[in-house]
């Protein structure tokens, strides 16, 4: 019995011990070495576009903020509805905080004026101010941040998903603008990974503050 007791005991603190080791997540991209032989991790670089409210937004909007991005279109056949509804789930477990945003990224600017993105919003069911649906005057300029920054694969000249080939990942994004995850935007059980990492990050980057 006095073995048995023992061996409790000892699993006990074990797991203690591993529920106490803080979550980390890697920063995704290829970092850049500078002639002095420092590295600076990938980040997502400036950017500016308008809402839904034909509001700018721009780096400044998410600075200080977890936030997840991802890449669609009003029109979008098959994935986008998919990856809308999905997003939802998301928006109800953390819409209503102050450091976390949402920054949905019309493929199909010229169509998904203002107007048309807050119809899409209002008809989606999404309510959340943090929330955001963006579009931009040039059309080139969404692939480029896709490409560049979130380091996405997609292009307008597809035969599928009415004409534009795109990705259904959502990026999950730190407040100090680093790639930490992808998610397949498609895949429920993907997305309530999302969810269940989104905390741990926030409480990473929590730690990091007060270090």
């Amino acid at each position: 019995m006095k073995y048995l007791s023992f061996s409790f005991l000892g699993a006990l603190l074990l797991f203690s011990c591993e529920e106490s080791v803080p979550h980390t997540f890697p920063i995704i991209g290829v970092p850049q070495i500078t002639e002095s032989g420092d590295t600076i991790p990938h980040q997502i670089g400036g950017f500016s576009f308008i809402d839904q409210n034909g509001a700018p937004v721009t780096q400044a909007t998410v600075e200080g903020k977890i936030y997840i991005a991802d890449f669609f279109f009003t029109r979008c056949p098959d994935i986008c509805p998919m990856m809308s509804k999905n997003l939802l789930k998301v928006e109800e477990a953390f819409g209503t905080q102050n450091d976390f945003l949402i920054l949905s990224h019309s493929l199909d600017p010229l169509f998904d004026t203002s107007e048309e993105l807050s119809r899409y919003k209002r008809d989606l069911g999404a309510r959340s101010n943090n929330w955001y649906f963006l579009t931009t005057p040039d059309e080139d300029y969404v692939y480029e941040v896709m490409m560049d920054d979130y380091l996405l694969s997609g292009s307008a000249t597809g035969a599928l998903n009415g004409g534009i080939f795109h990705t259904g990942k959502l990026v999950l994004v730190d407040q100090n603008h680093h790639i930490r995850g992808y998610y397949e935007g498609t895949d429920p059980l993907d997305v309530d990974r999302l969810i269940e990492d989104i905390p741990l990050l926030m409480a990473e980057m929590k730690q990091k503050g007060t270090e």
